[in-house]
């Protein structure tokens, strides 16, 4: 059972990077000052994720 939560944790931990690099290059393409925001929320998922906090943090 504990190998089962290892693999999901790295399983939302790929997806959580996933979306946040995903977000970023959507935001480098159509690039407006208001999206700021959405930048810096992806920045701070992947500090998270590559910090290793856990997973409910993000």
């Amino acid at each position: 059972m504990r190998h089962r939560r290892r693999g999901r944790g790295r399983a939302q931990r790929w997806l959580a990077v996933a979306a946040a690099v995903s977000g970023l290059v959507l935001k480098a393409v159509w690039f407006n000052p208001w999206l700021l925001v959405g930048l810096l929320l992806d920045a701070g998922v992947l500090a998270a994720v590559f910090g290793q906090w856990p997973a409910s943090l993000y």
